[in-house]
């Protein structure tokens, strides 16, 4: 079995696995969203999924009243562009609508050289849309609508696209759905397979809640590195210390991320050496937070890229993600902007 140590060593980039969506950012009073949450019964905070009828009654609310901003958008797929905009290889397999927001999806990736294996399909639905709510406490509220996410399944017998890749990155928000669920696990399954150092994002505490049967079937095969913040992690657990978090989950995973917000990370990395594990604080960078909208994500990318690309540890990869996030937090929009990811790079080389 390969571990993240002997993947410093290659650079041949990273397959990510998540919801194709378009985002569509308001920035709201608590009034406005306690409005949307009222009569749509979202969640403060938290990810809220949606069906047309719904999704389209929740934006006409603030539609009416806001200007928005739309930025291509998915967790995993925030990782992948922040890991190509810095100038890694990545590939992914992913579903959009025959609509414009389809076309203004794949462009991104498409002008990032990004592998993309688009499934072919027959159906009439729209490209995935999510509607962001930030309140003047920086906070970030999602009400999304998969549209055609939900219809991302094989076509035939294999995953595609995993050759000649060396690690694997997907999303829990894949597990809420029927056919994206079966292939997110048939891609583990070929991950494994080909000895690929898997990571997996926790994505949000509604995921840790509403399908930790399944996030638990993905963590009882091999997940290397795992991703999330505290509060993912404290809901998940049950528990609120930081060691006994980490101790309940099983030796397999080598590798846990933990976000913290202005508190920083905390990273372990089990079994190293002849002392067991290594484990490291790191501060959080110290910025004006604007919007926390893409913070886990960007982290995520900046962190994969620092390891995988670059070559770098734990640590160094961990300061390097920091900084990443708190830029991306600074301003409005979930990505960070090719030449912030530029600007970056020369911080990340000194």
């Amino acid at each position: 079995m390969a571990s993240p140590d002997t993947f410093l060593h290659i650079s041949e980039g990273v397959f990510c696995l998540g919801s194709a969506l378009v985002d569509y950012e308001f920035e709201v009073t608590e009034e406005q969203l306690k409005k949307i949450a009222t009569a749509h019964g979202v969640a403060k905070g938290q990810m809220t999924l949606a069906d047309d009828e719904t999704f389209e009654k929740a934006f006409a609310l603030l539609n009416n009243e806001l200007s928005y901003q739309r930025e291509g958008g998915g967790s995993a797929m925030n990782s992948l562009i922040t890991y190509s905009r810095m100038g890694g290889h990545g590939g992914t397999y992913c579903i959009v609508g025959k609509d414009s927001s389809g076309e203004f999806f794949l462009e991104e990736l498409q002008d990032l050289g990004i592998d993309i294996i688009s499934t072919e399909h027959s159906h009439s639905q729209a490209t995935g849309r999510c509607m962001v709510m930030i309140t003047p406490d920086k906070d970030r509220t999602m009400v999304t609508n998969l549209g055609i996410n939900e219809q991302l399944e094989l076509t035939g017998t294999s995953a595609p696209g995993l050759e000649g890749f060396k690690a694997f990155y997907a999303e829990s928000y894949l597990l809420a759905t029927d056919k994206p669920r079966a292939t997110l696990f048939s891609y583990l399954d070929e991950a494994r397979k080909l000895d690929m150092i898997i990571s997996l994002s926790l994505s949000d505490v509604s995921m840790v809640t509403y399908c930790r049967e399944h996030i638990e079937k993905v963590l009882a095969g091999r997940v290397d590195i795992l991703f999330g913040n505290y509060e993912e992690y404290k809901h998940y657990t049950g528990e609120a210390e930081l060691d006994k978090i980490f101790a309940f989950f099983p030796g397999h995973i080598k590798s846990m991320v933990l976000t913290r917000g202005k508190e920083g990370a905390v990273i372990l990395h089990r079994g190293v050496n002849k002392n067991g594990n290594e484990q490291f604080t790191i501060p959080a960078y110290k910025t004006r937070v604007v919007d926390t909208l893409g913070a886990g994500d960007t982290y995520a990318g900046a962190f994969l890229y620092a390891m995988y690309e670059k070559n770098f540890g734990y640590e160094r990869s961990a300061k390097f993600a920091s900084v990443a996030a708190g830029k991306v937090i600074s301003r409005l929009g979930p990505r960070l902007s090719a030449v912030e990811c530029g600007d970056l790079l020369g911080r990340l080389e000194n």
